[in-house]
C-alpha cells in the first residue's frame, strides 16, 4: 500500500508543481487586462448527499491587446454568492491564446496547484511512514 501511496502522490505533486509553474508563467508572460461580468452560467449539480445545487459561474468579456472581443466562462463557481453583471474584474490571459485566460486572483490561480501539492505531499508521507517506517 504504501508504494501505491508514493506512485499516487509522485504524480499529484508533478501535476501540481506543472500546473504551479504554468500559473507563474501566466502571471510573469501573460497580459493584465480589465473585464467585465457579462452574465452568470448556473449549473446544477449535486453536493453533499443527494440534494443538488445551483453553482453561479460568472461570464466574464475582455478585449485582447489587438482590441478583440474575447468572453469566458470561468471554472470556479459559487453556491452562495451570484456574481453581479457589470462588475470590473481583472484578468490574465497568453497573446497568442486567449481562450486560456483566467482571473487574476488566488482562486484562479492559485488554489488549484495548492489543492494537488498538498494531497500529493501528504500521499508522499503517508507512502513514505508506511515504506520506510512500517513498525512505527
Amino acid at each position: 500500500m504504501g508504494y501505491y501511496l508514493l506512485v499516487i502522490g509522485a504524480v499529484i505533486s508533478g501535476f501540481g508543481f506543472w500546473v504551479f509553474i504554468k500559473s507563474v508563467q501566466l502571471l510573469v508572460l501573460g497580459v493584465r487586462t480589465r473585464g467585465v461580468i457579462v452574465g452568470v452560467d448556473e449549473q446544477l449539480r449535486r453536493g453533499n448527499g443527494e440534494r443538488k445545487k445551483v453553482y453561479f459561474h460568472p461570464v466574464i468579456e475582455f478585449e485582447t491587446a489587438e482590441g478583440r472581443p474575447f468572453q469566458f466562462t470561468f471554472g470556479s463557481g459559487s453556491t452562495r454568492r451570484r456574481p453581479v453583471i457589470g462588475d470590473n474584474v481583472t484578468v490574465v490571459y497568453e497573446v497568442d491564446e486567449p481562450g486560456k485566460a483566467t482571473l487574476h486572483s488566488f482562486i484562479g490561480l492559485w488554489a488549484g496547484p495548492l489543492a494537488a501539492l498538498l494531497l500529493g505531499g501528504g500521499c508522499l508521507y503517508g507512502g513514505a511512514e508506511l515504506v520506510f517506517f512500517p513498525l512505527r
